[in-house]
C-alpha cells in the first residue's frame, strides 16, 4: 500500500506508518523477498521503536508490573535480553546459565495475546449450533480438523456466535446447567444445540442432564 496514493494519514496512523516502513525497505532492499524473515524482523523493529511508547501496555505479571511490549521486544536482545527480561531472568535463576544457551526465541507472544484486552466487556461469546453453525461445531470439537481448515471455520463461527452478559459465575453456571462448554482448544464457548432458538435466542436456564450427547 502507498500511503501517497491512499491518503490514510488521518485516524489512521499505525496503518500509515506501516505502510512508510514497508515502503522502506522495499526501496532498501528491492531484491529481497518482502515476506523473508530479514524484511519481516526489520520492519517489526522500526515499528516498534518508532511507536513502542504509544504501543505500551502495563500488566502485572507474578506480581510484578511491565508492558506486555516489553514481552516480545527489545534492543540487542543478545547482549542485553530485553525481551521478555522477567522471563528470561526466570529461566536462568532456574537453569544456572545464559538463556541463549539453550533458545534462539524468547519472547512470549501468547501470553500478550492472552493479556490483551483492550475492550473491558462483561459479555461471554457463545457459538451457537443454529444453521451452517452446527456444522462448524462438528468440525471442530472432531479433533481431526487440520489447522488450516480450522482458522477458516474459526472466521466462519463468527456470525453464529451470540453474546451473554455476565461474569466468572455466569459462565459457571453455563456449565452448571448444561448450556454451554468451553473448548480449550479453540477458546470457545459452544452452546449444546437444543439451547438456541431462532426466535427466542439462547436459553441460559435450562438444566441439561445429557450434555453434549
Amino acid at each position: 500500500m502507498d500511503s501517497e496514493i491512499e491518503n490514510i494519514s488521518h485516524g489512521l496512523n499505525d496503518i500509515s506508518a506501516g505502510a512508510h516502513i514497508t515502503k522502506t525497505l522495499l526501496n532498501l532492499y528491492p531484491h529481497v523477498d518482502p515476506l523473508s524473515a530479514k524484511i519481516v524482523s526489520q520492519y517489526f523493529q522500526r515499528y516498534y521503536q518508532d511507536r513502542g511508547a504509544q504501543l505500551n501496555y502495563p500488566e502485572t505479571i507474578d506480581h510484578q508490573r511491565l508492558s506486555l511490549l516489553s514481552l516480545i521486544y527489545g534492543q540487542n536482545a543478545e547482549s542485553d535480553p530485553l525481551i521478555n527480561k522477567h522471563g528470561v531472568d526466570a529461566y536462568e535463576q532456574k537453569h544456572g546459565h545464559r538463556v541463549y544457551s539453550d533458545l534462539l526465541h524468547v519472547s512470549a507472544p501468547q501470553s500478550v495475546t492472552r493479556l490483551f484486552d483492550p475492550i473491558n466487556s462483561n459479555t461471554i461469546p457463545i457459538l451457537v449450533q443454529w444453521g451452517q453453525g452446527k456444522e462448524i461445531v462438528g468440525k471442530i470439537l472432531s479433533g481431526q480438523t487440520p489447522l488450516e481448515e480450522l482458522y477458516r471455520l474459526l472466521k466462519q463461527a463468527q456470525q453464529y456466535v451470540v453474546q451473554v452478559f455476565g461474569d466468572q459465575r455466569t459462565s459457571e453456571n453455563l456449565v452448571k446447567n448444561g448450556v454451554a462448554r468451553f473448548d480449550e482448544h479453540t477458546g470457545l464457548w459452544i452452546a449444546r444445540e437444543s439451547q438456541y432458538d431462532e426466535d427466542f435466542g439462547l436459553d441460559t436456564t435450562d438444566k441439561a442432564m445429557n450434555y453434549f450427547v
